[in-house]
């Protein structure tokens, strides 16, 4: 683990993360990622990503669907 900005990330999500970004072509806050691991969600959010902690993946969905503005389920 490295230090972000004071939070502590994994190196190797946040690489791949900026990967993905740069390869869709978008910016951190027009992205969301969603994963049930805590380290790589703080990753994601120090990179300035919406986050969402998939516990339960129909109340994740529904979290993702208010984030983008209509229903996914």
């Amino acid at each position: 683990m490295g230090v972000d900005g004071g939070v502590q990330v994994v190196p190797g999500v946040v690489r791949m993360l900026r990967g993905g970004q740069r390869q869709v072509g978008v910016e951190p806050p027009e992205t969301a990622f969603l994963d049930d691991i805590g380290a790589n969600l703080k990753s994601a959010k120090a990179l300035g990503m919406h986050t969402i902690k998939v516990d339960d993946p129909e109340q994740a969905l529904r979290e993702l669907g208010a984030l983008v503005g209509f229903a996914l389920l």
